[in-house]
């Protein structure tokens, strides 16, 4: 809520669904975009989305274009089972950033994660999170890959080395 009510200029969301989603997802439909309407009622309409079939519409190469990929899932029809091609994702922009997020499955985290990519994209510098390294710790590219990757997605991650005596720079 803070976060909506914090937000200067408009921040655009393109949701890439299909129409006609199958269950269960097409209940994810209907939970975005109610999670789209608060986020708008919030920010008092600087929160501005779109809804596109990109199949329908044909804009399907747009939406691979910003990293919306299609799935295929199984779907039951006239008593045959056949393979439908849809999609499923959001795409926020603000200014000249934008951050996506490909395929949105499950609505589990998802008011987590649309309020993640609306501070992502309009913080103009991320703060940076430091990891020590050269003594021995775990690696942040080889052990820590979910971790970092997490971190990533609200922080810039790097690696700090140091040598016994060397000052500290304070801004990490």
């Amino acid at each position: 809520k803070q976060l909506a009510e914090s937000l200067d200029d408009p921040v655009i969301v393109k949701m890439y669904f299909s129409e006609n989603l199958p269950a269960p997802y097409n209940s994810n439909a209907r939970y975005l975009k109610d999670q789209l309407y608060e986020y708008r009622a919030y920010s008092g309409g600087q929160v501005r989305f779109e809804f596109i079939d990109p199949i329908k519409e044909d804009r399907e190469e747009e939406a691979q274009g910003l990293g919306i990929p299609p799935l295929q899932v199984q779907v039951v029809e006239e008593d045959k089972v056949e393979l439908k091609k849809i999609y499923m994702g959001l795409v926020f922009m603000y200014e000249d950033r934008r951050e996506v997020i490909p395929v949105v499955q499950s609505t589990r985290n998802l008011e987590y994660e649309i309020s993640s990519m609306l501070r992502k994209v309009t913080n103009e510098v991320l703060p940076t999170v430091g990891f020590l390294a050269g003594h021995g710790e775990n690696g942040l590219y080889t052990d820590m890959q979910t971790g970092r990757e997490a971190l990533e997605q609200l922080y810039q991650v790097q690696t700090v080395s140091i040598t016994p005596g060397q000052l500290i720079d304070s801004t990490i």
